[in-house]
């Protein structure tokens, strides 16, 4: 059973640079779920918001490590549909961060959060259209 559960990080040695990104950014979303798990209030603060000793940012971390543990094992497989539509989600963020700050819900240090989505993004949307261009030649 427990190598069931490795098996969904093991790849091919050579990852495509669309999965490297998309596998990059799990990464940064493990980083920052374990961070808003454990010290959340660090994380509030980067981001302008007021100290919580809520549950509700322990649980927010929580998701934010399991979608980086699903980005990283995306990555890991080539799951190109996952990958593809990251980019999508991943561009929306800053959209709807810009949006909070507009409603007077949060400040404008949110949008360090929203510009890291929108570079990962658009690195692995570049990367896409890499891959598919190539693959319309034939290379």
């Amino acid at each position: 059973a427990s190598r069931d559960n490795i098996a969904m990080f093991e790849g091919g040695n050579s990852m495509s640079q669309a999965a490297r990104s998309l596998f990059l950014f799990g990464c940064y979303m493990l980083a920052v779920g374990i961070s808003m798990l454990f010290v959340p209030n660090l994380v509030l603060s980067v981001v302008g918001l007021p100290a919580d000793n809520g549950v509700w940012i322990h649980l927010v971390g929580l998701l934010a490590l399991f979608i980086g543990i699903y980005d990283i094992a995306a990555a890991r497989q080539g799951a190109m549909l996952t990958i593809r539509l990251s980019v999508p989600m991943r561009a929306a963020v800053p959209f709807v961060f810009a949006g909070f700050i507009l409603a007077g819900l949060s400040d404008w240090p949110l949008m360090l959060f929203g510009a890291i989505d929108l570079i990962g993004a658009g690195w692995t949307w570049l990367a896409l259209r890499r891959s598919d261009a190539m693959s319309a030649s034939g290379g």
